[in-house]
């Protein structure tokens, strides 16, 4: 037996403006004929690029994230810029980030890293044919770049020292293009 699941959006209430996330609290309608609330936030869409080279080694980052007060260690990743395409927005994060450019620049797939409280769309892209430029870091952004073996990376997440989902969720993605 099939059941209705959707919500229908009656209100909607802009709590915060922000740079470039907003929140939100809406009053649904329920699929039981009830209400509800839904505080979430709005986030422009994102890519992710994990370079690969024909070795088999990848390019991480390092990269201090405030809220949880520590250093992750994370795929390249970025949001898209007014008006760029996720195409543009993963050349440019790739070159920003690591100072590498890509010739063959392929896209995985879309995920959603936190459809709980965000409607946050991610694009995973792959990096072939790498050639080193310079990094061009944003004025407020500080990385390191990582290069090390595809099954180094693979280590780190079995030893819990890497724990970023939309980085699991690269690694895992990539699999058959590193061992095809």
């Amino acid at each position: 037996m099939k059941k209705n699941l959707i919500e229908k959006q009656l209100e909607s209430n802009l709590l915060h403006k922000g740079h470039f996330f907003n929140l939100y609290k809406d009053k649904v309608l329920l699929p039981n004929e009830r209400f509800s609330y839904r505080e979430y936030i709005t986030h422009p869409k994102a890519v992710v690029v994990l370079p690969l080279f024909p070795n088999g080694k990848i390019i991480l980052i390092k990269q201090y994230r405030y809220p949880l007060k520590k250093v992750f260690i994370e795929v390249p990743a970025g949001k898209l810029d007014s008006n760029e395409t996720i195409e543009e927005a993963a050349n440019r994060e790739l070159l920003e980030e690591t100072g590498y450019s890509s010739n063959k620049l392929s896209f995985i797939s879309t995920f959603y890293p936190c459809i709980g409280y965000s409607n946050e769309e991610m694009n995973l892209f792959l990096a072939e044919d790498l050639s080193l430029k310079e990094q061009s870091l944003d004025h407020d952004e500080f990385v390191e770049p990582m290069i090390m073996h595809y099954s180094d990376a693979m280590n780190l997440i079995e030893s819990g020292q890497i724990t970023d989902l939309k980085t699991l969720y690269s690694l895992l993605s990539i699999y058959k293009y590193v061992f095809k």
